[in-house]
């Protein structure tokens, strides 16, 4: 019947979709069908909730590559197992080029894009690289993106160097033709080696640690004509005033500023620390923007803010986008006041951080008595501890109680919704329960959450508890990932307790979850109640002592084969283990050998013997 219908009506059909099941469904049906999804493969996108299983990807180098190698110009990947597939993996399909791994089948390839997750790549130390002097290699690239979303801090300074290696990779390949280049990484780009230049540039987007970097940054790219620089730390700009602009560049994008303020104020940049750099392109840009976090009070006074161009000879655009805690005066033309309090200031059409990795907008917060509004509003990892919540604020969910009128007979205050009156409560009575939870009820969103970590020790979770939870899930449309941790409680326990909290339809924005083991967990006979909570997920991750992994399962076959019976969209599976032995690590590797040699669900996985009796297993479904 499908046949029947025109083009037009097809193409609507299959935006419904997953373009990769378009792409699986109707790939060598006919002429016609062939000709309407070559346009589905200009950009194949492999991140996040378009992840391919590993049969799937198999097919994809098989199937696909070799009849449509000249449609696809645009590529996403964001695993190393991904790369280090692409780069090995020969298919017997291709008459034309039977022996090339389906990286260098890609000859119209004009865009790679790189999303790496830190701690999963940090076991995959050397692929990135490989795959990159593989990759430009395709004469046809000649845009390339590489970001490092870091979520362990401990790990930061393993992957310092990695920028400067990309540089350096680039710069020696003599068939490198790259001229719009991003790298995004957590801590950024600290130091350069000032003989390498990679002269086909013109738009960079890079962080970098020390403002001052940007010496050794013009020198490696002077044809430069576009910049858009994320910086950590603006403190020394004397050393810039004396620097050479590349002789084009007339268009600059600058970002600095931290929510973490606690954490992170010796970062922040003052009024003055961004004027001093500014001044440094005054005579040579006709385009600039700028975007500051947590933006001290001269940012606020339209008139001083102006001053930051003043002297400005050449510039024919301004844009901007302030975040600040002070009240800015009547005079900006736009002014926005945020859930939690603080002001947005900015130009039409809004701008937007580009540089969005962990230590600049990822705020880590526990849902405690010290929490405030700003903390919540602007964390990514939430994490929750059943005994930790305040329960008088529970029971009053329990009850039914307007929190706002719950805190006000509290505090004997009157609410007011005003900003004077929202600020002198924070700022003198500090009870940021009254701001968290009077959050909860308003209609605002708690845009920035993408994690949510839960640790109980109690063997029921109250009802309370239960509200709230469902809460923070509602108001969070970015939620993907679940992080569980038992405590003194069973795990079994906890995820049945928690499928009578959360229903299915809240449970199908979740992608990944995550679950540490201990002593008392026993076997793993959750797999139904879990995949119906949350039927979507694409990763699970499981860590612990390896005898507590071990009393999860006694066979790694049977359990894999149990997740691919429950979770039909599931990817892939990860398992650390800590205080093992090298018996058990042998006996999971065996395990994984037998199933990457069968045919029906074939797998794909890497081994890390990490030293001090931990083991790491990544596993591609």
């Amino acid at each position: 019947m499908l046949e029947l219908l025109p083009d037009e009506l097809l193409l609507l059909i299959f935006c419904y979709l997953h373009k990769f099941d378009v792409i699986y469904t109707f790939t060598n049906l006919n002429s016609r069908f062939q000709q309407i999804i070559a346009s589905f493969l200009f950009n194949v996108n492999f991140t996040q909730q378009y992840k391919p299983s590993y049969k799937k990807f198999q097919w994809f180098c098989d199937n696909v590559v070799p009849l449509h190698e000249n449609s696809i110009h645009s590529l996403k990947l964001e695993e190393s197992h991904q790369l280090l597939a692409l780069r090995t993996y020969i298919s017997d399909k291709h008459e034309t080029n039977p022996s090339q791994p389906v990286l260098h089948q890609l000859n119209h390839l004009k865009s790679l894009v790189l999303e790496m997750e830190g701690g999963y790549d940090i076991h995959h130390e050397n692929e990135l690289n490989n795959f990159l002097l593989e990759a430009l290699k395709i004469s046809s690239l000649t845009e390339l993106s590489v970001s490092l979303d870091l979520q362990n801090t401990d790990l930061v300074g393993t992957h310092t160097n990695r920028i400067a290696k990309i540089f350096e990779s680039m710069a020696l390949s003599t068939s490198n033709k790259i001229t719009n280049l991003t790298l995004i990484y957590p801590r950024g780009l600290l130091r350069l080696d000032s003989t390498y230049q990679i002269c086909s540039i013109k738009q960079l987007s890079v962080k970098i640690y020390f403002a001052k970097m940007l010496i050794e940054l013009f020198n490696a790219t002077p044809n430069l004509q576009e910049l858009n620089l994320s910086i950590v730390m603006f403190d020394d700009t004397e050393p810039l005033k004396s620097i050479k602009l590349p002789e084009k560049l007339e268009k600059l994008h600058i970002e600095g500023g931290t929510y973490d303020y606690r954490t992170y104020s010796h970062e922040q940049p003052t009024f003055e620390m961004i004027k001093g750099l500014l001044d440094v392109f005054k005579y040579q840009l006709r385009s600039l923007a700028l975007i500051v976090n947590n933006a001290d009070e001269n940012f606020a006074n339209y008139n001083k803010f102006q001053s930051l161009i003043c002297n400005f000879t050449c510039l024919c655009r301004f844009e901007y986008h302030i975040r600040t805690n002070c009240r800015p005066n009547s005079l900006f033309p736009n002014i926005e006041q945020l859930p939690d309090l603080s002001f947005s200031i900015f130009t039409i059409p809004r701008l937007r951080q580009f540089d969005k990795t962990s230590l600049r907008i990822t705020y880590v917060a526990e849902f405690n008595s010290d929490l405030s509004i700003q903390e919540l509003y602007n964390c990514q990892l939430l994490s929750i501890y059943s005994e930790n919540c305040d329960s008088s604020v529970l029971g009053a969910l329990k009850k039914g109680v307007s929190i706002t009128k719950y805190c006000a007979m509290k505090f004997c205050l009157a609410f007011c919704n005003q900003l004077e009156g929202c600020r002198y409560i924070y700022s003198t009575l500090r009870y940021p329960h009254f701001h968290s939870y009077f959050f909860l009820k308003s209609n605002a969103k708690l845009v920035n959450l993408k994690k949510l970590s839960l640790t109980s020790t109690n063997k029921t979770l109250s009802i309370g508890f239960g509200r709230l939870l469902l809460k923070i899930i509602g108001f969070s449309p970015g939620l993907t990932d679940l992080l569980v941790g038992s405590g003194t409680t069973n795990v079994s326990n906890l995820i049945k307790q928690l499928q009578k909290i959360i229903p299915q339809k809240e449970g199908k924005q979740f992608l990944c979850f995550e679950m540490f083991v201990d002593m008392k967990s026993k076997k793993w006979d959750f797999s139904l109640e879990l995949s119906k909570m949350l039927p979507n997920l694409k990763t699970i991750g499981i860590s612990g002592e390896q005898r507590s992994i071990d009393n999860c399962f006694s066979s790694l076959i049977e359990f894999v084969e149990d997740l691919q019976t429950h979770f039909k969209e599931l990817v892939r599976l990860t398992i650390k283990t800590y205080a093992g032995n090298h018996r058990s690590f042998q006996r999971y590797e065996n395990d994984l050998k037998i199933l990457s040699k069968q045919t029906k669900n074939p797998i794909y996985y890497s081994s890390k013997d990490q030293g001090m009796a931990n083991y790491f297993f990544d596993i591609w479904l």
